[in-house]
């Protein structure tokens, strides 16, 4: 067989690592399999303490990767398992945020219009 390329880690980046995610290279794949855990066992513990059954994925990384994070991370949250939902009621938790930079805003605008704050000053927490 031929050589292999000779590696360049200095060129492994976010973009890189996404674009090879996203071409379901086995390599990269399996380095995002290797942080989800985390985060899944984050979601399972917020689900399980107060029951919060739906999950906005927002930043970068996330939206850059798209549906594939969403399914390797439900995947993930599936092996480890949400007491009381089955595997559609674990898919059905988390969602891909808008591909925008918007979610503290209409986050923060939410909970002032929630506490009833008008256009007068805010109050302070």
């Amino acid at each position: 067989p031929g050589r292999r390329p000779r590696p360049t880690p200095d060129r492994l980046d976010n973009p890189a690592l996404v674009a090879a995610i996203r071409s379901g290279d086995p390599f990269a794949t399996g380095v995002l399999r290797s942080v989800l855990p985390y985060l899944a066992s984050a979601i399972i513990s917020v689900f399980t303490s107060i029951g919060i059954r739906r999950y906005i994925l927002m930043g970068g990384f996330a939206l850059a990767v798209g549906p594939r994070y969403v399914q390797l991370l439900t995947e993930e949250l599936e092996r480890l398992g949400c007491f009381g939902l089955d595997s559609d009621g674990i898919r059905r938790m988390v969602t891909l945020g808008a591909p925008d930079d918007d979610h503290g805003l209409i986050g923060a605008g939410r909970l002032l219009a929630a506490r009833g704050a008008g256009l007068g000053a805010v109050p302070a927490v």
